[in-house]
Parts: C-alpha cells; structure tokens; sequence
C-alpha cells in the first residue's frame, strides 16, 4: 500500500507483486480482496504465467468510502499464498450545524440566537459560519470562519432587535460554507411575532340628556394583542359638551 492512513473520499493503490526462483513458467492467479469500505477502480484479479525471469503485478486503486481499520489481502493461487497490510481510514472533519432561538417575541424586544458547530470527524477541519438577519430583526450580521479539533464544538451567540418590519412569523436561517464557499449545511429558527392591539370604546351614562344636566362621558381603551401597548388618549368633545373638570384617563 502507498499509505497506511487515508480519509473517507481519497484513494489508496494496492500493490501485490508474485515472483519465483523456478526458471519455467508456473500458473499464477493472483486477486486482491478488499472490505466493502473500500470500492476498487479496476479489476482487482489478474491471472499470468511466473517464473525466475517473469514476474508478475497486480496494482489497484482503491477508493474509501466509510471509515475503520481494514485489512485488504492478496491472494495467490492455487499455490495457497497470502498476504495482507493494515490499512486505517478516517472520518474526514465533518460539520453540524444546530441553531435555537425564542419561540417568540415582542416587537421592540431583544432577540438572541444561540448557533453551535460539532465537528464529529476524526481530523481537524476549518469551516465558515454565516448568518445574515432577515427584514425585522435589526443588528449585526455574522460571518465567521471555525476551526475545530476532532469531537470538538463551538457555540456562537447572535442578539438582534426585532423590528415592526417583521411579519406573523420570522424565521433566521444560518448556514455554513466550505473552502470553496459553498452552502453545505443549513439551520433555522422560527419565532412568532407578538404585537399589541388598541380597542378603544366610549360610552355615555345615558342617553337622553337635557340642557344643563350632567351626563358622564366613558373612554375605555383595551389591549387585545399579545404584546405590551403603549399609547397617548386625547378626546375632541362635541360642541354641545361642556367639561366640568380635567379628563382623567
């Protein structure tokens, strides 16, 4: 073998090379047995005459597909001869991507999103990780490249106000990049939007009245949203009122 550790997605050659000291020619049927992680790129058995002037080799690429350690033999018949070699295949750096964040919030509110990267492959590895705000929430974008040891994780924090911009519903969508720039993994984060929402009613304590009888006049205001209401009441009276004292509200 050309190597004795390789990573998921690259290629290993095999080599196995029949040789004798016997001058006439003997029959030779020489194959390579691989595990099912590693996919051979070409026939993987060969069959020719040896002898002391003619040798005999069979070389093979082989590609990883899964990761473990394996030992991928070569065969030699019918004289019953075998060899093998120790071969260990590693999970390259591969990334997650988690995100959490409020199930909802007031406009006007603070929001913050919690973003964790897992690196659960058997390497070190470099990732970015991006998270552009979407229309109603208000702050910093992040953009920001990882580095992560095998098994390792790294949690990132992103606050935002949310703005009257948003809808019914926003949703923060975080994704990371590789060194090519291209989106490979993706999370995201649906909160609901909680607003406010002014009622207001006025009523008269009766309704028929006479010139100069004193009738009281009633301003309700009720919150029926889902959100704090902050508000400023001024009343226009009709012509044929009169305020006997400074409206309390």
């Amino acid at each position: 073998s050309d190597r004795t550790t390789m990573q998921v997605g690259e290629e290993v050659v095999l080599t196995a090379r029949v040789s004798t000291a016997f001058p006439d020619l003997l029959p030779a049927d020489l194959r390579l047995e691989l595990p099912d992680c590693l996919e051979p790129q070409q026939s993987p058995r060969l069959s020719s005459p040896v002898s002391a002037s003619r040798a005999v080799t069979l070389r093979l690429t082989a590609k990883a597909v899964c990761k473990g350690e394996f030992a991928p033999a070569a065969r030699l018949a019918p004289w019953g001869q075998s060899r093998q070699v120790g071969l260990q295949v590693l999970q390259p750096a591969t990334f997650t991507l988690q995100k959490t964040g409020p199930e909802a919030a007031a406009v006007g509110e603070r929001v913050t999103y919690r973003l964790r990267v897992v690196n659960s492959g058997d390497v070190a590895g470099t990732v970015r990780l991006r998270d552009v705000l979407p229309e109603g929430l208000e702050g910093e974008n992040l953009e920001q490249t990882l580095t992560l040891p095998p098994g390792q994780s790294q949690t990132l924090e992103l606050a935002a106000r949310l703005t009257p911009r948003a809808g019914a519903t926003l949703t923060n969508r975080a994704v990371l990049l590789n060194a090519s720039g291209q989106e490979f993994a993706a999370a995201q984060s649906t909160l609901r939007v909680l607003r406010p929402k002014a009622e207001l009613s006025r009523s008269l304590d009766r309704r028929k009245v006479l010139p100069g009888e004193v009738v009281t006049v009633s301003l309700r205001v009720r919150n029926g949203g889902e959100a704090p209401l902050d508000y400023a009441l001024t009343d226009a009276y009709p012509e044929w009122i009169e305020p006997l004292e400074k409206p309390e509200f």
